[in-house]
């Protein structure tokens, strides 16, 4: 149409809103078109008028939509004005020049399909229904070329599901023509020497006849090979114009796919590398958290000593009468003191590092001494704890290491279950097999469970299922490492809205 304000002719290229072209009038095929009254009418009666007309539109569309390689364009323009011309002397007709428009036309519409995702694998399913729909064939492959490996890898492959065919450049007729970048024809594949039968082979295919392709880039480098197999009728010269044309396009796509994928990869990366920064200052914040208590229990060991030791004197040093009159108050400060200071040695042992050698440990008590350090949380928390451990032969592990495993399970326990269940329930059991000589150590809740997305992930290192920052993910990842250490193994069970057992395996 033309713009009544200046008087220029704007044009709406199909599926673009909003966005128009200016020129002058009698400049460029539009401006040409707007002055001629019998041309700019899409409805005229004059057929011819309507092919050229259509003609010059076409191509208009075509630049102004699509960022088309440059010898397209050119192809296109060459064409219009051969056409033009030709119509205007009458040397070919208006219907063959429609079909060749449609033929183009459906070039295009493929080029957009082409165009229209940046996800590999939907452009994988695009390339292979714009193929089978133009060219009748059996199967359509579309390669890679990795050319640090030097082999063309599919992304592209009918009939054979996730299997990615590899096949080394220059061999078989695809490696032929990422090698020389030449189109090959081949009616009879098991005749030609440069074909490869192991892919037959291996897919459980036969090969009859291969039409193949080089894709090249922008660059006019070969990025990958078009290959199919097995066509329903002779491939025409068309077909074979057809196929030309649209690898271009389809090696322009898979750049910007694989481009976008990168900068996807490189944004999750970066995602990633950030996460790790927060979780080693998280890290070095406990780091400091624990030297900080190391300190402290010592400050707290040495009093408690004393008072240990005074208490000691002090009933030594009473009379008889005054020694019995005092008796229960000299206990009980006794006993509070001897509490606390099986406390102060528990957190250290934590906090200072571990000695590494190994000796028989009785995991039943190394469990209850851990568990006594949960005592005030678990009664705060009105957890109940039901003790089914039996007697089992001892193990030979790191006493520290083992007690820090069942720490870490047992704060899981407990978060787990505090505020999901008006019954908080924890269940310690163990068993020992003596077939295969190993003991067994269950420990149960009855909280939220883990969701089945999740279950899969939980001994990933820094994956966590609690809030940000509550955790740094890495407790159960260490907990895995020193039971695996010790010859064991570790495992999950979990029901959601039932509760989950971590279970532990140890060589005895």
């Amino acid at each position: 149409m033309v713009d009544v304000v200046s008087g220029l002719p704007r044009i709406y290229p199909a599926g673009i809103c909003r966005r128009y072209l200016r020129v002058s009038s009698g400049c460029g095929l539009a401006g040409r078109v707007a002055p001629a009254p019998r041309t700019t009418d899409s409805g005229s009666r004059d057929q011819q008028n309507r092919v050229i007309w259509y003609l010059r539109c076409l191509r208009i569309w075509l630049i102004s939509c699509y960022e088309f390689s440059a010898q397209l364009i050119a192809a296109f323009v060459l064409f219009r004005q051969e056409a033009v011309m030709s119509l205007e002397r009458k040397e070919v007709s208006p219907q063959t020049l429609q079909e060749y428009v449609g033929r183009l036309q459906r070039m295009l519409e493929a080029a957009k399909c082409l165009c229209s995702t940046l996800d590999l694998a939907e452009l994988t399913e695009i390339i292979l229904q714009i193929i089978r729909r133009e060219v009748p064939v059996d199967r359509v492959t579309a390669f890679t070329v990795d050319r640090e490996a030097r082999i063309l890898r599919s992304v592209v492959a009918q009939g054979v599901g996730d299997f990615v065919i590899r096949i080394p450049i220059g061999v078989g007729i695809a490696g032929t023509v990422a090698q020389t970048g030449e189109v090959l024809d081949v009616p009879d594949a098991y005749a030609d020497r440069r074909f490869y039968p192991a892919v037959d082979s291996v897919t459980d295919y036969r090969t009859r006849d291969i039409f193949c392709l080089p894709i090249f880039s922008r660059e006019r480098e070969i990025v990958g090979v078009l290959e199919l197999l097995n066509r329903s009728r002779p491939i025409s010269d068309d077909d074979k114009t057809f196929l030309r044309d649209i690898s271009t396009h389809i090696g322009l796509a898979l750049e910007l796919a694989w481009a976008h994928r990168g900068c996807i990869e490189r944004q999750k990366l970066e995602e990633e590398l950030k996460g790790v920064r927060e979780r080693l200052v998280e890290l070095d914040r406990l780091q400091l958290m624990g030297e900080l208590i190391g300190g402290v229990m010592h400050e707290l060991h040495n009093p408690l000593a004393i008072v240990l030791g005074n208490v000691e004197l002090l009933k030594l040093q009473l009379d008889p009468d005054v020694r019995t009159r005092m008796s229960p108050y000299i206990e009980k400060i006794e006993a509070a003191a001897d509490r606390s200071a099986a406390t102060v040695r528990t957190f250290l042992n934590f906090v200072e590092a571990p000695r590494r050698e190994r000796r028989p440990v009785d995991l039943v008590d190394a469990l209850r001494q851990t568990r006594a350090l949960r005592n005030y949380h678990e009664a705060n928390a009105g957890i109940q704890v039901n003790d089914a451990l039996q007697k089992i032969p001892a193990v030979m592990a790191n006493p520290e290491e083992i007690q820090q495993v069942f720490l870490i399970i047992l704060k899981n326990a407990e978060e787990a279950v505090i505020g999901h269940q008006s019954h908080p329930r924890i269940t310690l059991q163990c068993s020992y097999d003596s077939a295969s000589e190993r003991v067994h150590i269950d420990i149960m809740d009855n909280g939220r469970g883990i969701p089945p997305e999740a279950h899969p992930r939980i001994f990933e290192p820094f994956f966590t299922t609690k809030p940000k920052g509550t955790s740094t993910g890495m407790s159960l990842t260490i907990a895995r490492k020193i039971v695996e250490d010790h010859g064991g193994k570790i495992w999950m069970e979990t029901k959601k809205d039932v509760g989950t057992t971590l279970s532990i395996e140890l060589p005895a």
